[in-house]
């Protein structure tokens, strides 16, 4: 996976824990005038998954970058398999647009 790809992908996942952990403090915010118990409760799961969120994603980045590497090395050290898994990707998918739209046209 490029940089730019995993730096994209985190960026949109850090977002997404941005905005679960805004709608959480909001939540508990309002809370307030129910109960404090409910209120700490919420404030508590905001912080957690603010966490979480920040170990996922270190998680997720490092595992990306380990699959990268390991990917590369293996194409270089064996350049005819993966050419050949490539080749066989390629058909498998066009068989499958073929099939489809063979039965496109039958359903009509």
């Amino acid at each position: 996976m490029s940089n730019t790809l995993t730096d994209t992908m985190t960026g949109h996942f850090q977002d997404s824990v941005d905005t679960a952990a805004d709608a959480l403090k909001a939540a508990a915010s309002g809370t307030h005038e129910f109960t404090e118990e409910a209120s700490a409760v919420l404030a508590t799961a905001s912080t957690e998954i603010t966490k979480l969120a920040e170990s996922l994603r270190a998680h997720a980045v490092d595992a990306a970058k380990d699959a990268a590497h390991y990917a590369k090395h293996e194409v270089e050290a064996h350049p005819l398999a993966s050419l050949a898994a490539a080749l066989t990707a390629v058909v498998a998918v066009m068989g499958m647009m073929a099939v489809s739209r063979k039965s496109k046209h039958a359903a009509q």
